[in-house]
């Protein structure tokens, strides 16, 4: 009889290898041959979290892009899980004090970003491209500076360019030749958005467009000249940063905000006679909330219709206002013709002073998951490829420059030249910054003491020099209790 080989054993199977090699051994009859299979188990499916701002358009655009990557990459999962605004914060806080592994990306808005950043993943040396973002965006929320304006950190790379304010308005109002010659005979300027210098000439074109409604009623929507956000409960703060950007960079010595450093959360803080202070407790402070009161006038009472992101979003598609502020992540909405009566019938614009600033979103990575991984995810959806998809199927703004250039090439995004273009005017102040990285209470702290006294001006409870000082004060002993060295 035929001797059978003798077995040679595989090599020893490191302990850390998932996979168990599984061998049969079948002889089979009357052959003597010795036939040897192993069998290996599928490899284990690895899944990243990736926590994001529910019902916002980097939700929808992910949840396209995860399920091409899944399909290129087996056995891997992307999972979006979703919080309401309010809660992206806390809940992404809560997971990385814990050192949960869950979620693995963390979107984030710039409001956020001091709270965070102490405990994201440090992606300076993860290979992004940091030359393909306008200087603004990554001074808005992704760098941690020191005390000299040296960046020390890059705790996140913006995925979708929001740029807020901007003007939107109805082409039927502004184009109407009427309204235009009888608006310059009056104003002795356009009444065209785009040639604003100031918010002075933003509250004359609402007043005369007040005046001429009936002049409009071929709009049958139209009741309103101007939506100006004014909720108390966030949009304050963002609204009037960009007036007080506008009345305060001429006047450094007085507030502190540099010249043509470009509005943003750092507007807040500036250098005045050589510590930082908030700089909205002054004459100028005062000019911007008093004009930002007047053109709350055209639209109805904050104490019945406070206006604010949800607002902005469904009111302007309504074609009830002639123009309006709004975030350009609104734009899909607006555009969207089975929802919106403005669709095809709208222009966008940057606010007066170029005060049009950068609140991009953000992804952010948590050290205690897969990093590799999620580090590879966002790569991808931050890719031109992938950005394409988003801007031809949700009108998605890439944040990246080359995908603005393919952006540039969509109907709906027209606009996106005049705004790179101002952008490439700004010089970051970044000192500045530095010192708003440091403003940990922010989002939870310091935005509803400034919204509050504001709110209070506007219902008359309080004046506006009252209103900034109690506000500059609260800041200031915030600053002072918690220990923070600006």
């Amino acid at each position: 009889m035929e001797k059978t080989p003798d077995y040679v054993p595989p090599k020893k199977v490191s302990s850390k290898v998932l996979a168990i090699v599984i061998v049969l051994i079948v002889i089979v009859a009357g052959a003597g041959i010795g036939v040897y299979i192993y069998l290996h188990p599928a490899k284990k499916e690895s899944t990243l979290v990736v926590l994001v701002d529910s019902g916002s358009d980097t939700q929808q655009y992910l949840t396209q892009i995860a399920k091409t990557f899944e399909s290129e990459n087996p056995n891997v999962k992307i999972k979006i899980d979703s919080v309401g605004y309010s809660d992206l914060v806390s809940t992404s806080l809560s997971a990385l004090k814990d050192k949960a592994s869950s979620p693995g990306l963390i979107m984030y808005y710039p409001s956020g970003q001091p709270t965070l950043a102490p405990y994201l993943m440090n992606l300076s040396k993860s290979g992004f491209n940091l030359s393909n973002y306008l200087p603004g965006e990554l001074y808005s929320g992704s760098y941690v500076l020191n005390t000299h304006g040296n960046i020390t950190k890059t705790v996140g790379i913006p995925i979708h360019l929001v740029l807020g304010y901007v003007i939107v308005y109805q082409n039927s109002v502004f184009d109407n030749k009427t309204i235009q010659t009888g608006f310059e005979k009056k104003y002795h300027f356009s009444i065209m958005p785009s040639t604003y210098k100031n918010y002075t000439a933003l509250y004359d074109a609402a007043s005369y467009i007040s005046m001429e409604m009936k002049n409009l009623s071929y709009n049958n929507h139209l009741k309103y000249p101007l939506m100006f956000p004014d909720s108390s409960h966030h949009a304050m703060i963002d609204t009037y940063m960009s007036l007080l950007y506008a009345y305060g960079e001429n006047h450094t010595k007085a507030t502190g905000i540099a010249k043509n450093s470009g509005a943003g959360y750092w507007t807040y803080m500036g250098n005045i006679s050589g510590s930082y202070k908030p700089t909205f407790n002054n004459t100028y402070g005062e000019h911007a909330v008093e004009m930002y009161k007047n053109l709350t006038e055209f639209e109805p009472n904050i104490k019945t219709t406070p206006i604010g992101y949800s607002e902005q979003e469904t009111l302007f598609p309504t074609g009830e206002y002639a123009m309006g502020l709004a975030w350009t992540s609104f734009l899909p909405g607006y555009s969207n013709k089975s929802i919106s009566k403005v669709a095809g019938n709208y222009n966008v614009s940057i606010l007066p002073n170029s005060s049009t600033g950068y609140e991009p979103t953000y992804m952010g990575v948590n050290p205690y998951t897969n990093t590799s991984l999620a580090v590879k995810f966002l790569k991808f959806a931050l890719s031109d490829n992938e950005y394409k998809v988003g801007i031809n199927k949700y009108q998605y703004l890439p944040a990246t420059i080359s995908g603005l250039k393919v952006a540039e090439t969509n109907q709906n995004f027209t606009w996106v030249p005049a705004l790179v273009k101002s952008a490439s005017l700004i010089n970051i102040n970044k000192t500045a910054v530095a010192v708003y990285d440091k403003l940990q209470a922010l989002f939870a702290t310091l935005i509803p003491d400034l919204n509050n006294e504001i709110y209070d001006y506007f219902t008359e409870a309080t004046t506006a020099p009252a209103a900034l000082n109690t506000a500059a004060g609260e800041w200031s002993a915030y600053i002072k209790n918690s220990g923070t060295v600006l």
